[in-house]
């Protein structure tokens, strides 16, 4: 993705869309050959205290150990309290000056274009500590435009985009769903739903919505259409809006099968393998247990968790407990996966709940069989039970040991469930994706 492939909200009301890279600025010497500045620089950092002989006067913080692309520079009064941080464009323009009163609030912050004029300005006040947007000032096309929050800001900001034939898509409904719904309904819009769009899934038709797709479900009116990732999840929202307006099924990913051979196994030494956040609803510490059990049955089994997240620090600790630290480990995130894929017998998923789960995808793109919890929403799309993997009860930590320790005492079933992944996988390619894409944009 280019620069040219986007367009940031704050970039085009300070006139610097297309603006490229200036030739960096060398700050240090501006500062002590033109303004007789004395210079400090801060040990292991990238920062530099600025006097002017005795008087502090700022503190300048770059990104890179050159000091050429200077990041901020706090500004402090004669008491040594900060008063002023100037933060600065990556392409080398001064792009907002961030006012301060006491305990270090924000007042007022200044946005500028690269000549330096103010195009924007927002005001602040403070609730149980914390900031809130009092005022927003725009001065745009020779006008002044007034805002009262960042949501308004937005709405305005998709209005001076659209141009007729312009279709939007409403992505991340927490942020965009209620900027869309100020906009006029002339403007099309598209909600893309990415998760499971109630609380509690085992309620379908009572839970209330997800606050992050309150806003479009309350205003369902305003949009065109709704994306979602399966089939299932489709006939589900259908049934809970009444069929109001149209849900359509697109995968939310497409996959490139990995030429990898079959492996035949030893089953003294299995790799199975976990691509998920470390997350509560993940439950990966049922994965661990499942370990647990296998450990007698498979001394050198072993368990591969890919992902980040808050549950880290209390799988570590249940991996301690159990004495796994040789058969469980936390591999955190990785951006290629294709060497781990290629030696594992087995991918494993026990979420509570998905929205489609493109790591699913990707270890069927592998030739890795997947044995999951049957929940919503992905898993029993993806996986035809006894030809590519298997599907089990949510929770049943039973049937999940019997099933794994059945592929694991059987290298043929494995084998075979591998060519049904590579098989599987290949119904979800690229080609097929760009087509439901393309035939949803002319029907809309």
């Amino acid at each position: 993705i280019t620069s040219s492939d986007y367009i940031n909200m704050y970039d085009f009301f300070q006139e610097a869309t297309y603006l490229e890279r200036n030739e960096p600025f060398d700050w240090l010497s501006y500062w002590t050959d033109e303004c007789y500045y004395t210079l400090k620089h801060v040990e292991n950092s990238h920062d530099f205290r600025i006097y002017d002989q005795e008087r502090f006067l700022m503190y300048a913080h770059f990104q890179d150990p050159k000091y050429r692309i200077l990041d901020y520079v706090n500004h402090f009064d004669s008491q040594r309290r900060k008063v002023k941080r100037d933060f600065y464009d990556v392409r080398g323009f001064l792009s907002c000056s961030r006012i301060l009163v006491d305990k270090q609030q924000t007042l007022c912050e200044f946005f500028y274009n690269p000549e330096g004029d103010t195009k924007l300005e927002k005001y602040f006040s403070y609730k149980d500590g914390k900031p809130e947007v009092q005022k927003i000032i725009v001065y745009y096309a020779n006008k002044q435009y007034f805002f009262n929050n960042e949501t308004e800001l937005g709405a305005f900001f998709i209005k001076q985009l659209y141009q007729h034939g312009d279709l939007f898509f409403s992505d991340r409904n927490v942020y965009t769903a209620p900027i869309f719904n100020l906009t006029p309904e002339s403007i099309p819009v598209v909600a893309v739903l990415h998760s499971t769009h109630i609380k509690n899934i085992d309620a379908l038709d009572s839970s209330p919505f997800k606050n992050v797709y309150k806003a479009m479900f309350e205003n369902l009116s305003r949009y065109r259409a709704i994306i979602v990732s399966t089939e299932q999840q489709k006939l589900d929202v259908e049934k809970r809006i009444n069929h109001t307006i149209p849900v359509v099924n697109i995968p939310v990913g497409y996959s490139e099968t990995i030429d990898t051979p079959v492996q035949t196994l030893d089953q003294r030494s299995v790799k199975l393998i976990s691509v998920a956040r470390y997350s509560p609803e993940k439950q990966l510490h049922q994965q661990i247990e499942l370990i647990k059990r296998l450990v007698s049955y498979v001394p050198k089994i072993e368990l591969h968790m890919y992902g980040f997240g808050s549950e880290s620090k209390k799988l570590n600790e249940l991996i301690q407990k159990y004495g796994l630290e040789n058969h469980v480990y936390l591999r955190g995130f990785l951006s290629n996966l294709d060497q781990e894929y290629s030696d594992a017998y087995l991918s494993l998923i026990t979420s509570n709940m998905e929205g489609f789960s493109l790591a699913l995808l990707e270890s069927l793109a592998h030739g890795v069989p997947v044995i999951s919890y049957d929940i919503k929403y992905g898993p029993n799309e993806l996986i035809t039970p006894d030809f590519n993997g298997y599907l089990i009860t949510k929770n049943d930590e039973d049937a999940l040991f019997d099933k794994v320790k059945y592929v694991i005492d059987h290298p043929e079933v494995q084998q075979r469930l591998s060519k049904g992944s590579l098989a599987k996988a290949q119904q979800y390619s690229k080609a097929s994706l760009i087509k439901q894409w393309d035939q949803f944009v002319r029907l809309i």
